[in-house]
């Protein structure tokens, strides 16, 4: 996977009133934005145990935004319920040209990973290239190897259901919006730079005359 690097250009694109809504009551929070499907494979359980661990820790200027649709997702919002979170907003999926301009009034991206064989040469999850274009520094549990997050330093990456990990990631940016900053910029240079459709092409088109020859 890739990025379109142009979709930058409608990145202030005016969202839905009632997104709207819910980022004028976060407004001033450093808000950590899963935008995905909800299901099994998406390890949310591992974001939502963030949110208690920032809970516990009397954490309250960190806010959990999770966006999107899928069959879990009643089951993890019973889980928000049932452990009395304050700190984690649900809203529903949004169209794909609306997810850029979302991500803009956020301030980190959060992804957990199965682990799994899948993951052992490297990853390339369309999320993952979206909160880094976008320009966030990502907080990812799934130490898998080759990812761009580590490749980039564009953020933080903690093991593989590491909940505790990726709520102290999260609370190290929130303390330092700065460094928070310059690590989303990291990002957004090396997604720009080698994960662009132009430059994937490129490779493929070396590779495909290699085997030509």
């Amino acid at each position: 996977n890739g990025i379109d690097v142009s979709r930058l250009d409608h990145i202030d694109r005016e969202l839905p009133p009632d997104i709207n809504i819910e980022l004028k009551r976060l407004q001033g929070a450093f808000i950590a934005v899963y935008a995905g499907a909800h299901g099994l494979a998406n390890r949310l359980d591992t974001v939502i145990n963030a949110a208690a661990e920032c809970s516990a820790n009397r954490e309250t200027g960190i806010e959990f935004l999770l966006v999107g649709d899928g069959p879990d997702k009643p089951r993890l919002q019973h889980r928000v319920s049932e452990l009395q979170l304050k700190n984690v907003t649900f809203v529903d999926r949004i169209n794909q040209e609306l997810v850029l301009p979302l991500l803009a009034h956020c301030d980190s991206g959060v992804i957990a990973l199965t682990e799994t064989p899948l993951y052992q040469y490297g990853i390339s999850p369309n999320k993952l290239f979206d909160y880094m274009l976008a320009g966030l520094p990502v907080v990812m549990a799934g130490n898998s190897p080759n990812n761009p997050v580590s490749n980039s330093n564009g953020g933080i990456v903690v093991p593989y259901d590491d909940a505790e990990g990726m709520a102290k990631g999260l609370m190290d940016l929130a303390a330092d919006r700065d460094k928070a900053r310059a690590m989303g910029l990291k990002g957004r240079q090396y997604v720009t730079e080698y994960h662009s459709s132009a430059f994937l092409a490129s490779r493929m088109e070396e590779a495909l005359l290699e085997a030509l020859d």
